[in-house]
C-alpha cells in the first residue's frame, strides 16, 4: 500500500500568512479563531499539488492584501512541503512571482505578468515535469476523495459516486441475480441473446407498436362492416339463372346479325369484285413488264457511260497536273541556265592578280620561273572552269528542249484525243437520258390502255351493286344491335347485384382476419407484459443485491442506489445514509465527517493508497471513528487569534 504523509508545510506570503512553518505528526490539530488562516493551510497544500484551493477553484487570490484590500506587490508567494512517500522523504515547492518591466520612454516599472517556479528536492523543474510527477504520485480526484471527508458526498457528482461504489464492491452479474430468485428462472429464455437493457428497449418498442395496431383494429373492422353492400331481397342463384336466359337471347340475335352481314348476294358480289381487281393487276403487270426490262437496261447503259466519263475526266486532270509539273521543271532549268551564263561572264573577266607576284613573307617578287608557272596554272584552271561551264550549259539546254517536247505531246493528247472522247460520251449520255424519260412515261400511261379502262368500268358496276345490297341490310342489323345492347344492359345490372355477394365475402374475410390478428397481438402483448414484469423483478432483485454488496464494505454508512417510481420503474441514484439518516436530510456535521471517514477507509482499502486527511470544523466532532490515515484537524478556537499547532 502506498503511504503518503505530510511532514512539514511552509507558507510565505500566502493568502495573508506572511511566514508559517508547521510540523505534522500522525495526528495534528491546528487551532485558530475564524479567519485566522486554518483553511488557508489546506488551500496552500492543494495549490502546491494541483493549482487549486480546497474548494476546487483554480482562480483564487493567493496574494497578501493591505488594510484597504489591495494586493501588496513585489512579494514572492511560496509554499513548500516535506512529504514522506513510502518512507522516502521528498520536498515539493512552488513559487508565484510578479514580473515587472520598464517600458521604453517610461520612468517607472510596470507589472506586466506573473510567473510560477516549480521545485522538487530544491531542483527547479518545468511546469509540465512538475505536474507529471504529481499525477504519477497520485491522481488529483482520488487525492481529494481520500483527504477530504466531505468531498465524496458534497463535491463528487452522484453518478461518479455510484460508479466508484460499484468499482469498490464489484458489480452484480445478471447470472447472480437470476440464480438468486426462483421466480426469475424463465428470464434467461425470454432474454435470449439480448441484455436486460437491450431487451427492455425492444419490449417498449414492441409494446408501443402493438398498442397502436390493437387500437387501430376496431376502426378497421368498423370500416369493413360499413363497406358491406345491401343484398336484401336478392338471391345469387336466381340472379345467375336470369343472366343465363338473357345471354341465350343475345346469342340468338348475334347469329341473326351474322347472317344479315354475310348475305348470299353480297358474298357473290364481293367475289366478283376480287376477281376484277386481280385481272386489273395482271393487265398492269403484263403491260409494264417489257417496259420495265427496257428501262432497267437503259439505266445500266447510263451507268456504264457515266463511269467512262469519270475515267476520261480523271485522265484529263492527271495530264493537266503533269503539264504543270513539267512547266515547273522548265522554269527551274532556265534559272540554272541563267546562273551558268552569269558564271561564264565572270570567268571571262578573271585575270592573274598582280599582287600575287610578291612573296607574302618577305615582300620580294617571286622568281621569273616560279611566276611563269603560277600564271600558267591560273590560265589552265580558268580554261577548265570555262569548259565545264559551257558543258553544263549545253546539257541544261538539251534537258529544257526534251521537257518542252514532252509538254507538247501531253497537250496534244488532251486536245486531240481525250476532249473528243469526253464530248462523244456526253452526247451519248444525253441520248440515253432522253430514252429513259420516254420509257418512264410509258410506265405511267399503262392505266390509259383500252383493256384496263374496260375492266375498270366493270369493277365500278359491281361496287355499285354491292353498295345497294349493303344499304338494305344495314337497317336490319342496326335494329338487332339495339336489341342486343338493351339485353346486355340488363345482364350488366344483374351482374352488378351478383358482385355484391362477392364483395361482402371479401369484407367478411377481412373482418375475420382482423379479429384473428387482434387475438394474436393481444396474446403477444400479454407475453411482453409478462416479460416486462420479470425484468422489473430482476431489476429490484439486482438493486437489493448490489446495495447489500456495496454496504457490506462500510461500517457506518450505507447507500441507496435505486429509487422505485410510482409506475413500478426504477431510477438510479446514489444517496448516502448514516445511522438511518439520509446525508442531505439534516445530518449533523459530526455524522457527515465520520461518514466521510468511513468512506475514505473503504476507498483506501480499494486503491491501496493512504494520504493525509484534513478535517475542517473538527470542534463539532467529539469522537472520530478509527482510521489509518494521518489526520490534520482544523479546529475553531476564538481564544487563539493566531494559529496554534498541537501534535
Amino acid at each position: 500500500m502506498k503511504t503518503i504523509k505530510l511532514l512539514q508545510l511552509q507558507l510565505e506570503n500566502f493568502k495573508g500568512i506572511k511566514d508559517l512553518e508547521i510540523d505534522f505528526q500522525d495526528n495534528t490539530s491546528i487551532y485558530g479563531a475564524n479567519a485566522s488562516g486554518k483553511t488557508t493551510i489546506l488551500d496552500a497544500f492543494t495549490w502546491l499539488l494541483f493549482d487549486k484551493d480546497s474548494t476546487n477553484k483554480k482562480d483564487f487570490a493567493i496574494k497578501t492584501l493591505d488594510t484597504e484590500g489591495n494586493a501588496i506587490h513585489k512579494l514572492n508567494h511560496v509554499v513548500t512541503a516535506q512529504l514522506s512517500i513510502d518512507g522516502e522523504q521528498i520536498e515539493l515547492s512552488k513559487k508565484h512571482m510578479e514580473k515587472w518591466t520598464k517600458s521604453k520612454g517610461k520612468l517607472e516599472q510596470e507589472l506586466t505578468s506573473h510567473t510560477t517556479e516549480y521545485y522538487i528536492d530544491e531542483i527547479k523543474k518545468k511546469a509540465n515535469e512538475y505536474k507529471t510527477f504529481i499525477s504519477e504520485l497520485l491522481d488529483e480526484e482520488l487525492f481529494k476523495l481520500i483527504t477530504n471527508p466531505l468531498y465524496f458526498n458534497e463535491q463528487f457528482d452522484w453518478k461518479k459516486r455510484r460508479a466508484m461504489l460499484i468499482k469498490i464492491a464489484g458489480d452484480v452479474t445478471d447470472t447472480d441475480v437470476i440464480s438468486s430468485d426462483n421466480s426469475l428462472t424463465d428470464l434467461s429464455a425470454f432474454l435470449g441473446k439480448h441484455t436486460i437493457e437491450d431487451k427492455l428497449i425492444q419490449i417498449n418498442e414492441q409494446r408501443k407498436n402493438l398498442r397502436k395496431r390493437l387500437e387501430l383494429i376496431p376502426e378497421l373492422v368498423n370500416e369493413a362492416t360499413k363497406a358491406k353492400q345491401d343484398t336484401t331481397g336478392l338471391n345469387p342463384s336466381d340472379i345467375q339463372g336470369e343472366i343465363s336466359v338473357i345471354e341465350d337471347q343475345i346469342h340468338v340475335y348475334e347469329d341473326k346479325k351474322v347472317v344479315l352481314k354475310s348475305g348470299g348476294m353480297q358474298t357473290e358480289l364481293n367475289k366478283q369484285k376480287a376477281n376484277i381487281e386481280l385481272e386489273l393487276t395482271k393487265i398492269k403487270v403484263n403491260e409494264q413488264k417489257e417496259t420495265q426490262e427496257q428501262l432497267m437496261n437503259k439505266r445500266e447503259e447510263i451507268f456504264i457511260e457515266q463511269n467512262n466519263l469519270s475515267k476520261v475526266n480523271n485522265q484529263i486532270t492527271e495530264f493537266t497536273n503533269r503539264i504543270q509539273a513539267r512547266k515547273g521543271e522548265v522554269a527551274t532549268k532556265r534559272q540554272e541556265l541563267a546562273k551558268l551564263g552569269s558564271e561564264w561572264d565572270m570567268l571571262q573577266l578573271e585575270h592573274f592578280d598582280e599582287h600575287r607576284k610578291l612573296c607574302p613573307t618577305c615582300g620580294q617578287d617571286f622568281p621569273t620561273e616560279d611566276l611563269n608557272l603560277m600564271i600558267a596554272t591560273f590560265n589552265q584552271d580558268k580554261a577548265e572552269k570555262i569548259k565545264a561551264n559551257e558543258s553544263a550549259g549545253k546539257s541544261t539546254k538539251e534537258e529544257i528542249n526534251y521537257i518542252e517536247t514532252d509538254i507538247a505531246e501531253i497537250e496534244l493528247g488532251i486536245d486531240g484525243h481525250l476532249k473528243n472522247e469526253k464530248a462523244e460520251i456526253q452526247l451519248k449520255l444525253e441520248i440515253l437520258d432522253q430514252q429513259k424519260a420516254e420509257l418512264e412515261l410509258q410506265l405511267k400511261q399503262v392505266e390509259n390502255s383500252t383493256n384496263y379502262i374496260e375492266k375498270q368500268a366493270e369493277l365500278e358496276m359491281v361496287e355499285e351493286k354491292l353498295r345497294d345490297e349493303k344499304g338494305s341490310s344495314v337497317t336490319a342489323v342496326a335494329e338487332i344491335q339495339l336489341k342486343i345492347e338493351e339485353l346486355q344492359a340488363e345482364v350488366n345490372d344483374l351482374k352488378a347485384d351478383l358482385s355484391k355477394f362477392d364483395s361482402n365475402k371479401k369484407q367478411d374475410k377481412r373482418i375475420q382476419e382482423l379479429e384473428e390478428e387482434s387475438a394474436e397481438k393481444s396474446a403477444m402483448y400479454n407475453e411482453l407484459e409478462k416479460g416486462l414484469y420479470l425484468i422489473e423483478q430482476f431489476n429490484k432483485t439486482k438493486c437489493s443485491l448490489l446495495e447489500d454488496k456495496i454496504n457490506s464494505k462500510f461500517k457506518y454508512v450505507s447507500f441507496k442506489l435505486f429509487k422505485l417510481q410510482i409506475n413500478g420503474g426504477i431510477d438510479e441514484c446514489c444517496e448516502t445514509i448514516f445511522n438511518g439518516v439520509p446525508y442531505n436530510s439534516g445530518l449533523n456535521n459530526a455524522a457527515r465527517i465520520n461518514g466521510g471517514l468511513d468512506i475514505i477507509n473503504a476507498l483506501i482499502e480499494h486503491v491501496q493508497v493512504i494520504a493525509p486527511v484534513f478535517i475542517d470544523n473538527r470542534e463539532s466532532v467529539t469522537e472520530l471513528i478509527d482510521t489509518e490515515s494521518q489526520l490534520v484537524s482544523l479546529i475553531v478556537s476564538e481564544s487563539d487569534k493566531n494559529l496554534r499547532v498541537e501534535a
